[in-house]
């Protein structure tokens, strides 16, 4: 399980900036992850559990490696087959339709 993922803030320098930079480092809980999520990647982590997520997130992440939120959602946006595979699914469409039920 993981102890803590760090969350190294996005890069953002103005012009009247650029020489100055500073990293940031915020821990936060998987409910803070789910919340800054967006797009696609916010999608793919609707359709898992937090048990799920956590298992996710400790097989793409190092333990007490430094991260961004971007990458994280992009993680979970682009590679949807290889979280589908360490979950045991042939395909993330199988995760996203595991709780239907055919009315047959």
């Amino acid at each position: 399980m993981i102890n803590k993922i760090y969350l190294k803030e996005d890069d953002y320098r103005s012009d009247a900036a650029e020489s100055f930079s500073m990293n940031v480092y915020e821990e936060l809980t998987l409910y803070d992850i789910r919340e800054r999520l967006w797009s696609d990647g916010q999608s793919t982590a609707n359709y898992l559990s937090d048990d799920e997520l956590v298992e996710v997130l400790t097989n793409a992440f190092s333990e007490n490696e430094y991260v961004s939120i971007t990458d994280i959602n992009d993680f979970l946006w682009h590679e949807t087959s290889t979280i589908a595979e360490w979950l045991g699914y042939n395909s993330f469409d199988d995760i996203m339709h595991r709780d239907t039920v055919d009315d047959y």
